[in-house]
Formats: structure tokens, C-alpha cells, sequence
């Protein structure tokens, strides 16, 4: 109730300046425990509140969400084209860094569809946490979890095998007993699940 008072109270009085107007508002979306990201089509942030810098890796508010050759910039890109055909439906979206997945909800903010809103839909489970859960219960190997990590960050059979001095042909077996040990087929299927747990 305060806080709708004090955004009234701003309202009304016309001799503050737009820049304590603005101060106001990101005090209140700083007073939200969800993250909040504001930014354009491209990904490009324009703000994001003290949560979603808590929850995800400072470098990836401070390049574009959007970032073309990234699996995030590729889902963000997928999410912004499945809003823009499904009017007023929002989208979800899995933003991953090095330790964290944070889900959002991802809407337009205006009319020209020119500003996206963020909203995380959760509390940004630990993908590490997450990955050795499904480890215990599919019995991976340590190698085979540390290619399943890899894999979670969007690396490539040949980027797994260089940052692990191996060859491509250990690491695409270590990912075919990946597959035969989580009953999945495909690499995509496999990322789909170990992200989902």
C-alpha cells in the first residue's frame, strides 16, 4: 500500500524531475525478490534490478541477452519470434550461465513491440545442483558429467574435446553413452533433459 502511495504521490507532483521519477521506479523494481531485466528485440539490457544481478552472471547483463552464436541468444531470439506471432501471449524463456538456470517470462512492454520485460518464473536452480542429481540417478561417469556440463553450456563436440585435451571421437562416444544411459536419442533431447532437472 506505501509503495502504490509513494508512486501516486509522484504522479501528482509535477515539480520533481523525470530523473527522481525515475530513481523512485528503480527503487521499486530493486524492492522485488523476482529479477527483473528490461531490454530491446536485439537483448540489448537497458536495466535490471538487484535480483537478476544476484541471480545471473554480471557478464551477461552487460552483453546482449540476444547475442548472436549463443544458446541463450538463440532461445531469447526464438522466444521475441513466438511473441511476435502469438499476440498477448508471454513466452518462456532458460537463461544459463556458468552455474545458474533462470527461467523467465518474457512479454513486450508496449504497443511497437520495441521493449521486452523479464520476469523470472523461478528461484534460478543451482544447474550444478541440478546436474548431479541426474548424474546419481543415470550413474554418469565423471567424465561423462563433465561433457554433460559442457553440453549445458552450448558447447560443441569439437569445443568439449579441445578444453578437455581429448580427441572429438572420445567425446562423441562419451555423449553416445550419454544418450544409451538417459534413453534419449538425440543431442538436443539429452540438453532438454539434463536442463529440465
Amino acid at each position: 500500500m506505501q509503495v502504490a502511495t509513494a508512486v501516486r504521490s509522484t504522479a501528482n507532483h509535477h515539480h520533481r524531475t523525470s530523473n527522481q521519477d525515475l530513481a523512485l521506479l528503480e527503487a521499486l523494481l530493486d524492492s522485488f525478490s523476482r529479477a527483473v531485466i528490461v531490454c530491446d528485440r536485439a537483448g540489448n539490457v537497458e536495466y535490471s534490478n538487484q535480483a537478476a544481478q544476484q541471480k545471473l552472471n554480471p557478464g551477461l547483463l552487460d552483453i546482449s541477452i540476444g547475442h548472436a552464436g549463443t544458446a541463450n541468444g538463440v532461445r531469447f531470439q526464438r522466444a521475441v519470434r513466438a511473441l511476435r506471432t502469438t499476440a498477448a501471449q508471454s513466452q518462456r524463456l532458460k537463461l544459463q550461465t556458468a552455474d545458474r538456470v533462470c527461467v523467465f517470462r518474457v512479454d513486450f512492454l508496449d504497443d511497437q513491440q520495441r521493449w521486452l520485460r523479464l520476469v523470472s518464473c523461478d528461484g534460478g536452480a543451482n544447474a550444478s545442483q541440478a546436474l548431479a542429481l541426474a548424474a546419481e540417478q543415470y550413474q554418469f561417469t565423471p567424465a561423462e558429467m563433465d561433457i554433460a556440463r559442457h553440453l549445458l553450456h552450448g558447447r560443441s563436440s569439437a569445443e568439449i574435446a579441445a578444453l578437455r585435451c581429448s580427441s572429438r571421437e572420445t567425446v562423441r562416444s562419451q555423449i553416445k553413452s550419454l544418450l544409451q544411459k538417459t534413453g534419449v536419442h538425440r543431442q538436443a533431447a539429452l540438453i532438454a533433459l539434463l536442463g529440465g532437472y
